[in-house]
């Protein structure tokens, strides 16, 4: 806590997981499969402005059967400030996440389910949220455009093979807690 940090790690071990190959049929994995994940957080503050990181490297003890990227990272940077005797806090910044290459799965119209695949490389790009949020009393609004940079139909702009990502998207919200 007085770093505004952290640092773990997860093993996860799975007894004879049943995966489905490439042609859509079920299989099953007479072995482990384990997944060791190294997590670091650590936050960071300068007077309003604040940058939040999480970084993430896993290894997989077989990623042809299941298939996930190796590194993650997740930066924000916003600026904070309350107004008007703190009764309006409001938040502008950024989120920036970033995936490795992997050769992530397919889709399996047939069966509806999701396969292995060979073809095509997955991941190896950014993405970039830009957002703005405020918050009065119980009441919060906020707008946000998410994947900036992306292009939907683009083959970096899969996370699963032939099945596209949202591209750029604007949302906006309001959250109103009602009390007596």
């Amino acid at each position: 806590k007085k770093y505004k940090g952290s640092v773990g790690i997860q093993h996860v071990i799975k007894e004879n997981p049943i995966y489905f190959s490439s042609d859509g049929v079920s299989s099953q994995l007479i072995d482990r499969l384990s997944v060791t994940q190294f997590i670091i957080n650590k936050d960071f503050k300068l007077g309003n402005f604040y940058l939040n990181n999480s970084l993430k490297y896993q290894f997989i003890s077989n990623d042809s059967i299941l298939p996930m990227p190796n590194f993650m990272s997740s930066h924000t940077f916003y600026y904070q400030n309350t107004l008007f005797k703190s009764n309006l806090l409001i938040q502008l910044g950024s989120t920036y996440r970033y995936m490795s290459k992997y050769m992530g799965y397919g889709y399996f119209p047939e069966n509806a389910s999701f396969v292995l695949q060979e073809n095509n490389s997955l991941g190896g790009f950014g993405y970039l949220d830009v957002f703005f949020k405020f918050r009065i009393q119980h009441a919060r609004v906020f707008a946000k455009m998410e994947n900036l940079f992306g292009d939907q139909f683009q083959p970096d702009g899969m996370m699963i093979n032939d099945y596209p990502i949202p591209g750029r998207v604007f949302k906006i919200g309001l959250s109103w807690a009602l009390f007596n």
